[in-house]
């Protein structure tokens, strides 16, 4: 499964983010700047990342996590140098690692690549690393509502296209309390490891937003002295909704830079390259996910966190064309499939001799649910009548939902 922000989410999740309401950005610019893209068994997708230094890029553990697996570092390139993507440079991976904790509570959302040469022309005007940013600048600038600038390659709207040049947008720094209090993420947003950014926008669409593509990406607040890392794109509902904010990792929680700077522990590692025996090409291992050292306090065999599901839009055309869109989240980790169906009941009747016999019979109808940021969304053509819906949710550890349901009428 492609990781959607989630985030970009979730998400989406997993379900990964684009720039949504943004300009193009000029050429060195942002020189930490850096895209990913994957390889994976359920196909290629692509995510943003940070230059930490001139052997590290810091993404999204969601982009590098896919399919319940740890992808190996043949799986994952590297492109960074310029605003332009069609002219970025490559750079082979060497390692791939994520904190184990990352299985049991999505909020862990950081990965860490680490390279197998140095970054050319590093410290040069288009290759910069960027710093983290403190923890006392992050909380000035949420208690100002500061802007800080998210950029990404991703989509330029919801399920839209990407662009050939890097984008830029301003978001401004929220209150915790906005992205916890807001319906899509309850019970999943985690002030300790997690910005809240954007959401401030009041017209109809293409809000001021990241969206699939960015997710990885740097969230970055200018606290006086250059621009520092605050974020990272994580999740959020669709892309560039009027008065939704999107969630972002934050990068000065002591634990997420642990793992940016390889000291915390439990650390999940992709296998490594191998040196060639005589020049060309680096050669690789077969993949092998390193146990972590120590293990980790919680693995995914013990998430027996329950996923929420809940139908956020349910509307019918006068055709009887019927659209569904149920919301997910799980602080276990994420939500891996949505099984859902209408029901609704038949009453035929029969003559027999001088009587009419009736009875209710029960037809059901399985939807087929797509995966969209934020859930799962399907449409239906359906007959006139009154029905059912009910949806359940499984996340990977496999625990479902209680049924999320609605009756409605097709008329």
């Amino acid at each position: 499964m492609i990781p959607a922000l989630v985030l970009a989410a979730l998400w989406c999740a997993p379900g990964a983010q684009a720039i949504v309401a943004g300009t193009q950005a000029s050429a060195n610019e942002y020189p930490f700047q850096a895209r990913v893209v994957m390889n994976a068994p359920s196909g290629n997708y692509s995510c943003g990342a940070s230059i930490r230094d001139a052997t590290h890029i810091v993404t999204a553990a969601h982009c590098v996590y896919v399919d319940d697996t740890l992808l190996a570092p043949q799986n994952v390139s590297v492109g960074y140098g310029s605003f332009d993507r069609s002219a970025l440079t490559p750079a082979p991976v060497a390692e791939v690692r994520m904190p184990a904790a990352y299985l049991s509570d999505a909020s862990f959302d950081v990965a860490v690549l680490e390279l197998a040469t140095p970054l050319s022309n590093f410290n040069g005007p288009s290759v910069k690393p960027i710093p983290l940013g403190s923890a006392a600048a992050l909380a000035t600038g949420v208690g100002a509502e500061a802007n800080a600038v998210a950029t990404g390659w991703g989509n330029t709207s919801f399920r839209g296209t990407s662009p050939r040049f890097l984008q830029e947008v301003p978001l401004p720094l929220r209150a915790d309390t906005i992205c916890s209090t807001f319906p899509m993420y309850a019970g999943q947003y985690e002030p300790d490891r997690t910005v809240c950014a954007g959401g401030k926008g009041t017209a109809l669409g293409n809000n001021p937003d990241t969206c699939q593509g960015d997710s990885g990406g740097p969230l970055a607040l200018n606290s006086g002295s250059g621009l520092e890392l605050v974020g990272i794109t994580s999740y959020g509902y669709q892309c560039g909704n009027p008065l939704t904010p999107a969630a972002y990792t934050e990068s000065s929680d002591a634990a997420i830079r642990g793992v940016i700077d390889g000291t915390a522990p439990g650390l999940l590692r992709g296998s490594q390259w191998a040196p060639p025996a005589s020049g060309g090409a680096p050669a690789v291992t077969t993949p092998v996910a390193q146990a972590p050292s120590p293990p980790p306090p919680v693995v995914a065999t013990r998430d027996t966190t329950r996923p929420t599901a809940r139908v956020s839009r349910l509307t019918c055309t006068k055709k009887r064309r019927c659209s569904f869109r149920i919301a997910t989240a799980d602080r276990g980790g994420s939500v891996r499939k949505l099984s859902a169906r209408v029901t609704r009941r038949v009453r035929t009747c029969k003559r027999r001799g001088d009587f009419r016999v009736c009875k209710v019979t029960t037809r059901k109808k399985t939807l087929k649910p797509r995966r969209i940021r934020g859930g799962f969304a399907f449409t239906a053509k359906l007959s006139k009548a009154t029905y059912k819906l009910s949806a359940v949710a499984t996340d990977a550890a496999g625990n479902r939902s209680r049924a999320a349901s609605r009756t409605f009428r097709v008329r």
